[in-house]
């Protein structure tokens, strides 16, 4: 199966060229370059929670779908300390994970410890592992974005204190083991839930 799925807040949007067994609605394939009249269609109705557009070229449809977006890229993880705790943040209302914006000529290992390190300020934290991409979608400035987040497994050997970044509206940064963190996911973005499903 090859899939995308783009959040739009608790709404999504999945590009796959495999029908869904959660899908009662729709069984058909769609032509890949009618995407466009699709995410129109999802995105005036928001009472579709979720759109499956089936097609057998994903490729081809991811494509034309981005073409709607202005598309940038971001970093992240999930960083354990010894005692197997989460390294969590609270931002704007919501439960979420350290990540930034890939700056010019970053890649995205770079990006996501650098990331890290300013929104929480530890330091000697590394990467053991990929975990998944998540996409998001928003408007600002009346310009629709399409984000791509890279996620990545991360261990440091010790527990530091941690020191949240208020400049980016970080009110809390705090350890949290993982039970009580996959409590706290009901006030988070469905993005972080797909990454905490993924993490090993």
């Amino acid at each position: 199966m090859l899939q995308f799925i783009v959040y739009y807040l608790d709404r999504s949007f999945i590009i796959t060229n495999e029908f869904s067994k959660n899908n009662s609605e729709n069984n058909k394939f769609y032509k890949p370059e009618d995407i466009s009249k699709f995410v129109n269609y999802f995105e005036t109705n928001v009472e579709i929670k979720i759109f499956y557009f089936y097609t057998k070229n994903v490729g081809f449809a991811w494509n034309n779908f981005i073409k709607n977006f202005k598309f940038i890229e971001a970093a992240g993880g999930v960083v354990k300390n010894p005692n197997g705790e989460i390294l969590t943040i609270y931002r704007l209302k919501k439960w979420d994970l350290p990540k930034g914006k890939i700056e010019k000529g970053e890649s995205p290992e770079h990006a996501a410890l650098r990331e890290i390190s300013e929104e929480c300020g530890i330091n000697e934290h590394k990467i053991i592992s990929k975990i998944c991409d998540t996409y998001h979608t928003y408007i600002l400035n009346g310009q629709k974005i399409l984000k791509k987040t890279y996620w990545f497994n991360l261990i440091i050997n010790y527990v530091p204190e941690l020191i949240p970044q208020s400049i980016e509206n970080i009110e809390k940064a705090i350890w949290l083991k993982p039970e009580e963190f996959k409590k706290k996911l009901v006030d988070s973005y469905p993005s972080i839930r797909q990454v905490i499903n993924f993490c090993k």
